[in-house]
């Protein structure tokens, strides 16, 4: 697959679980992205009209570069209409509607080479999915939801106790142990969780962003050709905090082009990208994760030897 593909991440999760405010604080988020959000239904959506800068049928164009399309019952026309566009989006974002297996659609985005999935983001209501999960009628439907997921977005935890919410993470854990979790008030994530780090040379940077969080961040860079296999054993290592990670890399076994890398949850990828030419040949890799989960020490020595 190429890496100048767009990356694609599909957003799921139970009714009411809180995808359409999440949603809204991507189109109206200062994150430096030029995204796209393909959604089932317009009104759902509550865009700014002051971030409105037009609207051309099935599309709204906001003044932040970001991009929201109706998918007007068929995926595979919105997709190749996000193709056609005079300045394609850095990021594609697909709402699954809340019944919807998300991972069946992103195999739908991932028919042709244009895209490539960079992730598959689970939204979950603190209060209700343990419920949700355990219903004889819609079980089995929000469990393959959150088993698709590369990221949980447990939303709404203000509304739960710090007992429950402790007992609840160990239970997401036992369930769901594949899955990056991140909680969440009022579906507010930082971009960079939600669409992988953007601060690798040759990767879109991303912007400042209202809302902090208390994540951490470790940067790491080598001049010199990495080995694969060292890196994949660095990479398997890696606490479950660890949530996102993202470089671009030198490897001794195809040392003459970029080699982009990416890692969402427990799901990582090695894409072959364009030839260095003229450029330096050199690697940089980009965590984040959870507080406390990134060893700086650890990381560092692991990284010099592989």
């Amino acid at each position: 697959m190429s890496s100048s593909a767009i990356p694609l991440s599909v957003l799921g999760g139970f009714l009411g679980a809180g995808k359409t405010t999440l949603l809204n604080h991507v189109l109206s988020g200062d994150h430096g992205l030029r995204v796209t959000v393909l959604v089932n239904d317009f009104g759902s959506i509550n865009i700014d009209a002051e971030l409105i800068a037009n609207r051309n049928g099935d599309t709204i164009s906001l003044a932040n570069g970001c991009a929201c399309c109706s998918v007007g019952g068929d995926l595979t026309a919105a997709l190749l209409a996000v193709q056609r566009r005079p300045e394609p989006p850095e990021h594609l974002l697909i709402e699954a509607s809340g019944v919807a297996d998300p991972w069946k659609i992103a195999q739908i985005g991932l028919a042709g080479r244009a895209f490539r999935l960079d992730g598959i983001i689970g939204v979950a209501d603190a209060e209700m999915v343990r419920e949700h999960a355990g219903d004889r009628y819609v079980g089995d439907t929000v469990r393959r939801q959150l088993a698709a997921a590369d990221i949980v977005v447990l939303n709404k935890t203000d509304l739960v106790s710090d007992d429950y919410r402790r007992g609840l993470r160990a239970w997401m854990a036992h369930e769901f142990p594949r899955a990056g979790l991140i909680e969440a008030e009022q579906a507010r994530v930082p971009a960079a969780l939600l669409f992988g780090i953007a601060a690798a040379p040759g990767l879109p940077a991303a912007g400042k962003e209202e809302h902090r969080h208390p994540f951490d961040s470790w940067t790491c860079s080598s001049d010199r050709p990495l080995e694969r296999a060292h890196l994949v054993e660095l990479i398997e290592a890696l606490p479950r905090g660890v949530l996102r990670a993202k470089g671009i890399l030198c490897l001794a076994d195809d040392p003459e082009r970029r080699t982009v890398f990416q890692l969402s949850g427990k799901r990582s990828m090695f894409t072959a990208g364009d030839p260095w030419g003229a450029t330096q040949a050199g690697s940089r890799l980009v965590l984040i994760g959870l507080p406390g989960a990134i060893d700086a020490l650890w990381l560092q020595q692991r990284f010099e030897s592989s």
